[in-house]
């Protein structure tokens, strides 16, 4: 670092401060602070997925693929926007009326896989579709037409797929995973073999290498792993997390959320003002101890001053000192000590 005055070199800057403190008085204008630095996440915030596509969301049940699709269709991620949304589902989740509130245009809600699924007609080339396959794995994995989208259908027919299943690895035939250029990742602490083999499917010299960002990436609830397969795609740019942005934020809501509800410890905290001076420190009348709190005062003599439990720990030592207590019959009767207590 320089000095702005002598041009004198520097390794730290509170060394060049003091040294143009010193050298240069205070009549010379200090040099002027750092530029702040870049957003770390300016990069994934310009995230767009590429129209048309196939991606497919795996992980556990409750984990939020659900919720991932929702938030990336309401925040227009895909690059141009979608004109129809298809969403296939197998059962009804209240969080498809929010879905119907919230995203633009308008989601179309059917029930199973089509039979018109292949006609022309259900998806215009004209018009870019997008198609959701919401827990429908062990259907789509078996039907031709799923595997026909994954291949030629999706850029034919101007259509971008997305599957949400719980397994990456389900069925015996790789054609989905193999032609989708998107992989959103889940953590599963059950099992997370398919994450190491897709690692070494990847990058074979770095077997480590995609299990070692998912970790990263899935250390905070709810966290996921975007792998971007796209041939247009950088390589240093092919593994990314939280796309959608806010989800440290969000994490850390979340945990002073639970935090402030959900524990069970009666330790408080207080600050420097909370404390008060040592003329307002009061004491308890009955056993002299100091409190600098009014509500520490009340939960002592609520607890009338310790002595009820101090008076229970005198009557226990005379007990054990006495003997054991004995029930026979309903009839509470004294025993030497080293007998046992039993009841008939």
């Amino acid at each position: 670092m320089e000095c702005p005055s002598c041009q004198r070199m520097f390794s730290r800057r509170d060394v060049m401060l003091r040294h143009h403190r010193n050298k240069h008085g205070t009549g010379v204008p200090p040099p002027p602070p750092p530029p702040p630095p870049p957003p770390q996440n300016a990069t994934q915030e310009s995230f767009r997925f590429q129209h048309p596509f196939t991606m497919i969301v795996s992980g556990p049940t409750s984990c939020g693929k659900t919720f991932f699709v929702k938030e990336a269709l309401r925040r227009s991620t895909c690059n141009p926007v979608p004109e129809r949304i298809v969403w296939l589902y197998r059962r009804w989740q209240p969080l498809y009326d929010e879905i119907r509130k919230t995203v633009v245009p308008t989601v179309e809600f059917v029930r199973g896989i089509p039979t018109e699924l292949e006609a022309d007609h259900f998806f215009d080339a004209r018009t870019r579709n997008l198609l959701v396959l919401d827990d429908l794995m062990s259907t789509s994995a078996k039907d031709r037409r799923i595997n026909d989208l994954f291949t030629e259908g999706s850029h034919h027919r101007n259509l971008s797929v997305v599957a949400v299943n719980q397994n990456l690895y389900f069925g015996k035939d790789p054609t989905q995973r193999r032609n989708c250029h998107y992989l959103v990742l889940f953590d599963n602490p059950v099992d997370r073999q398919p994450v190491a083999t897709l690692g070494r499917q990847m990058y074979p010299s770095q077997r480590h290498l995609l299990m070692q960002t998912f970790r990263e990436a899935t250390r905070r609830p709810f966290g996921y792993l975007l792998v971007d397969l796209k041939a247009a795609t950088p390589e240093h740019l092919r593994l990314r997390s939280d796309v959608l942005g806010g989800g440290e934020d969000d994490a850390e809501a979340e945990d002073e959320d639970v935090d402030s509800t959900g524990s069970e410890s009666n330790t408080m905290e207080f600050g420097e003002e909370d404390v008060g001076s040592e003329s307002d420190l009061m004491a308890c009348r009955a056993c002299g101890l100091v409190f600098a709190h009014a509500r520490g005062l009340e939960i002592h003599q609520e607890r009338d001053c310790g002595r009820r439990t101090i008076r229970q720990t005198m009557q226990n030592g005379r007990r054990r000192r006495g003997g054991n207590l004995r029930i026979r019959t309903g009839v509470l009767s004294r025993r030497p000590a080293g007998d046992r207590v039993f009841v008939r």
